[in-house]
């Protein structure tokens, strides 16, 4: 789901990046979670802090992701001022492996604008 996208067959992804995937997410498997290591919740929650964030954010989704994802970015290109946002077609949740060209471009754009 999170290579393909919920709109996409398995036979429209790249199958070097399908297989690329399998082998991160195989390894993330075999190491193991870190023991003893608990996520810290913060009080109050980051999420609802966003428009005290005041450094540059960039967001980047792929157009062919989760629609979960989607809407998750939605958020702070909303609630962060001065949030540049940016939708990559015909890319899902891996768009970096999928469109590594295009995903470079519109971060290095950003990072020029700066």
């Amino acid at each position: 789901m999170w290579t393909d996208g919920p709109l996409r067959s398995s036979g429209q992804v790249d199958p070097t990046v399908r297989q690329r995937v399998r082998e991160m997410t195989m390894h993330n498997f075999e190491r193991g979670d870190d023991e003893g290591v608990e996520p810290q919740e913060l009080e109050p929650p980051a999420a609802t802090r966003l428009d005290a964030i005041q450094t540059p954010t960039f967001i980047i989704v792929g157009d062919e992701d989760v629609r979960t994802i989607l809407l998750v970015a939605d958020r702070p290109d909303a609630e962060i001022a001065g949030a540049k946002k940016v939708v990559i077609p015909n890319t899902a949740h891996h768009l970096n492996m999928e469109q590594p060209e295009q995903f470079n471009q519109v971060v290095l754009d950003f990072l020029e604008s700066l």
